[in-house]
């Protein structure tokens, strides 16, 4: 199925309502759901928006529906590609340490 139909369909949605969400009328959501259109970067925005999900989801290319790193964290991961290797190393042990505790922690965590 293709992923707009199936979003649009999860929100309990119309293609007359999504529509109105993108200044489009029925029958291009249509298209667009049938592949019958071509879906340009505006509009590709506009339904991620809408959808809630990324544009790797919508366009097939993903199977993460939604974005799970912010903006921020992001920034985190580009500087920490930016550390000499040492620092990268350095990073690595604290997280792998903090990782071990919290895994140890939801083990003994009650069900």
């Amino acid at each position: 199925m293709n992923k707009i139909k199936q979003l649009r369909e999860e929100k309990a949605m119309t293609q007359y309502q999504l529509g109105k969400c993108l200044n489009v009328q029925n029958t291009t959501i249509s298209m667009y759901e049938r592949e019958e259109r071509q879906l340009d970067t505006p509009t590709i925005n506009k339904l991620c928006s809408v959808l809630e999900c990324t544009s790797d989801y919508l366009l097939g290319r993903s199977e993460v529906r939604d974005p799970i790193i912010s903006n921020e964290d992001a920034l985190r991961i580009k500087a920490y590609h930016a550390l000499p290797e040492r620092d990268r190393r350095i990073v690595d042990t604290i997280l792998a340490d903090y990782i071990e505790k919290a895994r140890t922690v939801n083990r003994k965590a009650p069900k």
